[in-house]
């Protein structure tokens, strides 16, 4: 995916412009380090997942940062939350130095606990989610994004009702039933697609589960992941599903908001 724009690019560079850190939310291979590292080539990069890179930090965080003390790019940070606190004191001994770190993570609930428990006005937060339509086919937002940057007024109605879609229905299908993770869908291969997409859903129960939440209980998560698959788009019923994964709905409540946490599903609130 080297080369595509992403629209958050321009949103990124004001936040480091106006912040020390940056910290970027969204889901496992949306493209979060790819688009850090296209914005900051230059910038050393330490990735949290990969063992040796983990234990370089681990074994004397102080002295990293001391070696480390801007232009870095963290990836998956919430492996290291011990981190956090030894960024906020790399971080006030030049307070007013911005453009300095950049950390993705992929768990936002653990990553906003230790923002807020040491980072709090030290850093800016943004979400990346996977490719949207425009940024596929290169092309710019739509200007159905323009009329929400402003307050609206009479004239947004007209304005909503003159515009014309970038894209055919054809492609909003298409793009609907493949989803917008960069690797499989720019790999244009319908065999690699399904595979690629097992293996992500597969390394997400496998591993990232039983890592950040050892206690859960899989088989009923993986029950519960399969009825949201088919209740997109609807009003959800969390008793209901209780009912039917034989569980609690107070287990559906805190699994529903780790499957938001980790960006698997989106819920809009009614």
């Amino acid at each position: 995916m080297d080369g595509i724009k992403r629209n958050i690019e321009s949103k990124l560079n004001r936040l480091l412009s106006y912040f020390p850190a940056v910290v970027i939310l969204g889901a496992r291979q949306c493209g979060k380090s790819t688009v850090a590292q296209m914005l900051r080539p230059d910038w050393s990069y330490f990735d949290l997942e990969n063992p040796n890179q983990y234990q370089r930090i681990a074994d004397d965080p102080v002295l990293f940062f001391r070696e480390n003390p801007q232009h870095l790019i963290i990836d998956e940070a919430q492996h290291m939350p011990t981190i956090f606190d030894i960024l906020r004191g790399v971080i006030d001994q030049k307070r007013n130095l911005k453009n300095r770190f950049i950390l993705t993570g992929s768990a936002s609930f653990e990553l906003m606990k230790n923002i807020s428990e040491s980072l709090a006005g030290r850093v800016g937060i943004i979400e990346l989610s996977s490719f949207k339509l425009n940024e596929f086919h290169e092309q710019p937002l739509p200007d159905f994004y323009q009329i929400f940057q402003h307050k609206l007024s009479a004239d947004s109605c007209g304005a909503l009702i003159s515009l014309t879609p970038q894209n055919g229905i054809a492609e909003l299908k298409q793009a609907l039933l493949t989803g917008g993770y960069p690797e499989p869908i720019l790999a244009n291969d319908t065999d690699f697609h399904q595979e690629w997409m097992a293996n992500y859903f597969n390394t997400y129960i496998n591993r990232d589960m039983r890592t950040l939440f050892p206690r859960i209980d899989l088989i009923k998560y993986r029950r519960l992941l399969a009825m949201l698959s088919h209740l997109s788009g609807t009003i959800i019923n969390k008793s209901e599903i209780a009912r039917s994964i034989e569980t609690s709905e107070k287990t559906v409540r805190d699994y529903m908001e780790i499957i938001t946490g980790t960006y698997f599903w989106r819920q809009l609130e009614a």
